[in-house]
């Protein structure tokens, strides 16, 4: 990144991915500026959960966020606390960390939301396990697991297989048996299952919802806790747009170059393709959001169906049918609409700023031979 840009002095936002302590380590020793999520793997539930139970500071009110009855509103709260970080290869490297503990709010309460879900489905299929009488223990066992672990709840529930020992008669003669049939006396095992919430656990968990850490090495004077929570929270943003060179309208693959200076040519005029989408799609969205209008006519099918986000493919798809007469003669060219522009195409105009007379065409005059 920094040969291609000509400096280091960039923000590298990533998902939880790009947080390896060894990458980290590398931006920060050429000078870069990251900001990651740590994953949610080895140690890091362990420290958020000391970190959030036990904060020893307070909580920050974050991001706030006027809504459409006017109301300002946070959407997020946490702090942050220093950390000296140490990697050590083949020399060691030492920097400082700043580690910024978050809660969204939305998120807190969509978590919360899919774990009592998960609990009750979890719940009604244990309790069919309790109607029921196992022969074997370890059957039953791998049932109850196997439950838990596909509604991700194992944590959750506290359970115990419960032995009983069953005396059944089987009597050595045919016939309807008196009090002095021999008989034989068998003693055999059956298991039964019962099970409660573990309300502890789950007190836990529904307090940890929501929370997150995240890592930066930018100080605070030039990326501030709301700053990086924000330009995180865009992220998707623009990995929307590179979406286009994956399976939308600007497909880098299947790439039939083996030339790599054709390869760079080929992803820089779709860079510029990606621009000119991205600014379209843009423009028509701002311009929608501030006259407080939605655009019908775009979805193939469904006409009256409206939004206020149209996607550049489909702002263009409507320009598709139109047709060019040409007509030719020795002086010059004639270049004719052959159709009326719709209303649809005339308001797509209007919200990308674009003249209606650039399908205007005018006589062009032919060029000498040369």
């Amino acid at each position: 990144m920094a040969a291609a840009i000509g400096h280091p002095a960039f923000l590298y936002v990533a998902d939880s991915k790009g947080a390896a302590l060894e990458t980290r380590a590398t931006i920060a020793r050429e000078g870069g500026r990251y900001l990651f999520p740590l994953p949610m793997t080895g140690e890091v539930p362990g420290i958020l959960a000391k970190t959030v139970l036990d904060p020893q500071r307070d909580f920050l009110a974050l991001l706030w966020h006027t809504y459409s009855d006017g109301t300002t509103r946070s959407v997020a709260k946490g702090f942050e606390f220093s950390q000296t970080m140490n990697f050590f290869a083949e020399d060691s490297f030492q920097w400082q960390e700043r580690w910024l503990v978050t809660q969204s709010h939305a998120h807190a309460q969509g978590q919360r939301e899919s774990l009592e879900k998960r609990l009750l489905k979890a719940e009604a299929e244990l309790g069919q396990l309790q109607t029921k009488i196992f022969k074997d223990s370890e059957k039953l066992k791998g049932k109850a697991d196997a439950i838990c672990q596909r509604f991700q709840v194992p944590d959750y529930f506290q359970w115990r297989i419960i032995e009983e020992c069953v005396e059944t008669v089987k009597y050595l003669r045919s016939g309807r048996p008196g009090s002095h049939t021999p008989a034989q006396h068998e003693i055999s095992l059956q298991f039964r299952f019962a099970f409660t919430r573990n309300q502890e656990a789950i007190d836990k968990a529904l307090l940890l919802a929501g929370w997150r850490i995240y890592v930066v090495n930018a100080p605070v004077n030039e990326l501030s806790l709301n700053q990086a929570l924000s330009y995180y929270r865009d992220q998707w943003e623009v990995e929307h747009d590179i979406q286009h060179w994956k399976k939308g309208s600007l497909p880098a693959l299947p790439l039939f170059l083996r030339i790599e200076t054709r390869i760079r040519g080929l992803m820089f005029l779709l860079t510029l393709a990606l621009q000119a989408l991205t600014l379209l799609e843009f423009v028509a969205r701002r311009e929608l959001a501030a006259n407080k209008q939605k655009l019908a006519g775009l979805v193939p099918g469904n006409p009256k169906m409206k939004t206020a986000r149209p996607s550049a493919e489909r702002l263009l798809a409507v320009f598709q049918q139109l047709h060019l007469l040409i007509e030719g003669s020795v002086q010059h060219h004639s270049v004719v609409l052959v159709e009326t522009l719709s209303d649809i195409q005339r308001q797509i105009l209007k919200l990308l700023q674009i003249p209606e007379d650039v399908y205007l065409f005018q006589a062009v005059p032919k060029a000498a031979p040369s």
